[in-house]
């Protein structure tokens, strides 16, 4: 979402939310006044510092879609965070208030004047804090604000309060005086509940702990399907005010040239950031991967392992040997596939080299290969090798070994890019 955009949906809700503050904390301190409700002239104190903790949403919006700078290369994303912990601060400080109010009058119950507009007050409180947390929360998620979400949760609990004075001066107006400052002491314990889960999620942010593993693991998905990248090693995340932060390390071939990796690379971060929008910053580091093993693909006509005939084409192969062999070139591993797209009239060699590339494949050895799959495989790191006179696979495995054949440059035989 462009800043000037979020600025001006966070500006609006912040100042909503002020006024209706405003409005509903003067109605429920001067009535509170002269009814001699402590509990109303309360939460109409609440509601004053509802004001303020608007005013700090709307500054901490302001402050952090600033540009980065030389102090601050990452942004000023935190503000939110920082201003969102006040706002839980707010919070507890006021159950707090609330509490201790509520266990006077445990103590020393008072008479209160209970009047069709003194429940009339609480009620309408209740309404307007209620639309107001529905609203807030409702921008809070639209532009991934920390600060208006949990403004919007301050909200519902003005609405719980507000409830629960209602409630209080309904029983007192029946002559029981203590049920005003008993629901008092339940609520409160649920304004301060809320304020510290506001509070403890603030300073996780802050802390820079890690998000949730879902979002890690959509990140780790979402870059292991750029082609190219053979495994995410590491993915670390953390939240700047409505963005995500993201440094991790993908392991290429070590064959790639430098070109082709920085590609790859720049790809990953193009991704991440279409795909999740939340995510503002992407560091990636690169290494190569680290094998023991080297895993040769070789087409062929059948499926007779070793001794299948291999096949003059690339593409065109009806099947594929995938060969996995140690460091002393010992064979551990024979599987005979079948081409998933030999059936294809065009772009089987693509097709193909993508599919090599998927299951580890680091060098393809053939009689035959064409200039789009050649190209697609020397992109991907894979080495590409020439098969002449060999007949079977296990001929050409031996030949492999023995260091006989020769890594290509450039496609050779027949073009088989023309053909499909």
């Amino acid at each position: 979402m462009p800043s000037d955009e979020y600025a001006e949906l966070g500006r609006r809700a912040a100042v909503i939310s002020a006024w209706g503050n405003m409005a509903i904390s003067l109605m429920k301190m001067i009535v509170g006044s002269l009814s001699g409700s402590i509990g109303l002239f309360t939460d109409g104190l609440h509601s004053l510092i509802d004001v303020i903790s608007s005013v700090l949403v709307w500054v901490g919006i302001k402050i952090s879609i600033r540009p980065p700078d030389k102090m601050h290369p990452y942004g000023h994303y935190k503000a939110e965070n920082i201003v969102s912990l006040f706002v839980a601060i707010f919070i507890v400080g006021a159950g707090v208030e609330t509490a201790w109010e509520s266990i006077k009058k445990l103590i020393s119950p008072e008479g209160v004047l209970v009047t069709p507009i003194v429940l009339v007050v609480p009620v309408v409180s209740a309404a307007v804090s209620f639309a107001l947390a529905e609203y807030k929360g409702r921008i809070g998620k639209r532009i991934n604000s920390p600060s208006l979400i949990a403004e919007g949760v301050h909200s519902r609990v003005d609405t719980l309060a507000s409830v629960a004075v209602f409630l209080g001066l309904l029983f007192v107006s029946y002559g029981f005086l203590i049920a005003d400052p008993m629901i008092g002491v339940l609520i409160s314990f649920a304004i301060v509940w809320e304020g510290c889960r506001i509070g403890k999620d603030s300073i996780c942010t802050l802390m820079d702990a890690l998000l949730e593993p879902s979002i890690i693991d959509r990140i780790r998905r979402v870059a292991e399907g750029v082609p190219g990248v053979m495994k995410v090693a590491d993915v670390r995340a953390r939240s700047a005010g409505s963005h995500i932060l993201v440094d991790m390390e993908i392991e290429l071939s070590p064959t790639l040239d430098i070109t082709r990796a920085d590609v790859i690379r720049r790809e990953v971060v193009e991704k991440i950031k279409r795909e999740i929008s939340s995510v503002d910053h992407v560091f990636v580091a690169i290494r190569p991967v680290r094998r023991e093993e080297i895993i040769v693909a070789i087409p062929c006509k059948g499926a007779e392992g070793l001794k299948a005939e291999v096949c003059d084409h690339f593409g065109r192969a009806e099947f594929i040997a995938i060969v996995t062999l140690g460091a002393e070139g010992d064979i551990k591993e024979v599987v005979i596939e079948r081409n998933p797209f030999f059936e294809e009239e065009r772009g089987k060699g693509v097709s193909l080299a993508e599919a090599l590339f998927k299951k580890g494949v680091t060098v393809v050895v053939s009689r035959n290969i064409g200039k789009a799959a050649f190209s697609m495989l020397q992109s991907y790191g894979i080495s590409i090798l020439r098969a002449s006179g060999e007949r079977t696979v296990e001929e050409v495995l031996k030949s492999f070994c023995e260091g006989k054949l020769e890594e290509q440059r450039k496609p050779f035989g027949v073009h088989e890019d023309r053909a499909h």
